[in-house]
């Protein structure tokens, strides 16, 4: 079969003939400049070392470079990993070695997905070059392999026209070469179904499960089938896993099978012990995490612009002392994660806007845990403008956590009257920054604002329940807030530190319903098994 490249997105059209090289002719191709896909940051480093420990996917890479082809094996086993940078430092090690090889290209442009992407301009030359290179034609016949030019299709596809288009190539793929296990891995998880609104998967996450699981069975030793069972689990409602006695055990297997020296695996551990409640497993799975990216960043010299997996876990760890109570240490850390400086020029680096949409919002969310709403209000950062027309996402969303703290700090003191009039104008804030979207769509910080916005939702519909002057009213609102509850990040620490299941059983116990409020609160720790505000209230009602 003949494959027809997906070339309908128009990356960078601006690109001129040199660049983008080898379709026609060798002079052309010998034309081609590498540094053109290669980042500043990456290009000040040194080679990235080789990690054996991710796994090893197995593939046939053409190229005449043994050196690319290691390069391109390994970059595409830390992809699997969720280390898409060191990912990528490693297929831009594979073209300088042969600019030539097309796997390098594939995986560079996989590894840089995001269409955010801080390095966009590098992955559209990546894109350009790798569409080339699979048309490219000695004689009158396709130049690279049948398998190699699929893949191109499948990644662009998925950059050009998305998931089930992509889903169908590496399904044929996988179909076409069956000993190609990382084809079925992409084909099986790219086309995973989720779960339904009742939390429940669905058939083709069904078998999506399956799949992982036989292939789990066939290469029991397998560090990256394993990781991709636990991933498409991972993020499940909390009714449709037991992450527990299923999950847990397959995360601690990942690490044994990795001998503990890949980082991204022990942040995954971390946040499938703290969706099961194994505060201590959590805790140091988290810590292992953070050693081992800081041990990368000394050993590598990488900035902390490009870490941002360590900030994540640094905070995801904070998340978890905050849902423990432990105030004081959630604090520190979260301090130590603000302090941390960027280079100007690297404000929208991953790191960069980890700390922004994360580490700075953070301290506000840990004054409301504390009921400290004053203080909250206080540290949250200063938006740019309070003008609602010129407003940027990441000051209308420090707004609204403005008028949100107010109305809960109304709340708490009884001003129902008051708590009402700000819990409107947060209505009306919503409103204009759902109409916002569209505006902020092509915007580094897009993906940060929806999640932040989506959280926002949540808390007001949680608010509005509280104002609520009936209370039939009041439990729709509240089983409407619950509904509306993101599942957790695996990467990213928690939006809302809390069940909402928490606040309707704390509402049901002031209204003296305390049998409700005992199954209510029963479903926050199945939710949030860590959050022990949730367990000291349930023990606290007796048997």
């Amino acid at each position: 079969m003949k494959w027809i490249l997906a070339c309908g997105l128009a990356i960078l059209p601006t690109l001129n003939a040199e660049e983008a090289g080898g379709g026609d002719s060798e002079e052309q191709a010998q034309g081609f400049d590498v540094n053109g896909l290669i980042a500043a940051p990456v290009a000040a480093l040194a080679k990235p070392s080789f990690l054996p420990e991710a796994g090893e996917p197995g593939l046939l890479v053409f190229s005449n470079s043994l050196e690319a082809q290691e390069h391109v094996r390994q970059g595409f086993a830390l992809i699997h990993a969720s280390w898409d940078f060191e990912a990528y430092r490693h297929f831009c090690a594979a073209v300088q070695a042969d600019s030539q090889c097309l796997m390098a290209y594939c995986g560079m442009v996989l590894s840089l997905t995001n269409p955010q992407h801080e390095f966009h301009e590098q992955r559209a030359r990546a894109y350009n070059r790798m569409l080339t290179l699979a048309e490219f034609k000695v004689d009158g016949e396709f130049y690279y392999p049948e398998n190699e030019r699929m893949y191109a299709v499948g990644v662009a596809e998925l950059i050009a026209n998305g998931v089930v288009n992509s889903v169908r190539v590496f399904r044929q793929l996988a179909k076409d070469y069956p000993n190609d296990i990382q084809a079925k891995l992409l084909a099986t998880f790219l086309g995973r179904g989720g779960y339904n609104a009742l939390g429940n998967p669905r058939l083709a996450q069904r078998e999506a499960i399956a799949t992982f699981r036989k292939l789990s069975e066939q290469l029991p030793q397998d560090p990256m089938v394993a990781n991709f069972l636990v991933m498409v689990q991972a993020e499940a409602p909390y009714q449709a896993v037991d992450f527990k006695g299923e999950l847990l055990p397959l995360a601690e297997q990942l690490i044994e099978l990795s001998e503990g020296k890949v980082p991204s695996w022990y942040s995954l551990l971390g946040y499938i012990a703290m969706r099961s409640g194994e505060v201590e497993k959590s805790e140091a799975a988290y810590k292992k995490a953070i050693e081992g990216y800081v041990q990368w960043q000394e050993r590598d010299g990488v900035g902390l612009a490009d870490n941002e997996g360590r900030l994540r876990c640094e905070l995801s760890l904070a998340a978890l002392y905050l849902q423990q109570k432990n105030y004081k240490k959630a604090d520190s850390l979260i301090a130590k994660v603000n302090a941390y400086q960027f280079p100007k020029e690297r404000e929208y680096s991953n790191g960069a806007l980890t700390q922004k949409w994360y580490g700075k919002l953070m301290p506000f969310k840990s004054m409301m845990e504390q009921g400290r709403y004053k203080e909250a209000r206080k540290v949250l950062p200063a938006p740019l403008t309070t003008e609602r027309r010129s407003m940027d996402p990441y000051s209308a969303i420090i707004v609204a956590y403005q008028l949100y703290c107010d109305a809960v700090e109304l709340i708490e003191a009884d001003d129902n009257k008051k708590a009402r009039v700000a819990h409107g104008k947060l209505a009306l804030m919503l409103a204009e920054m759902q109409s916002m979207q569209s505006q902020v769509a092509n915007s580094y910080e897009f993906a940060d604002f929806i999640r932040a916005l989506s959280s926002l939702v949540t808390l007001h519909k949680e608010l509005t329940a509280l104002v609520s002057e009936g209370e039939g009213l009041a439990s729709n609102w509240f089983k409407s807030a619950i509904e509306s509850q993101q599942v957790g990040s695996r990467i990213l620490p928690p939006d809302i530190l809390y069940p909402v299941e928490f606040r309707y059983g704390r509402y049901l116990v002031k209204k003296g319903e305390k049998e409700e409020a005992k199954e209510v609160l029963g479903e926050a720790l199945k939710r949030r098994p860590c959050y022990v505000k949730s367990r000291d209230l349930a023990e606290s009602l007796g048997e």
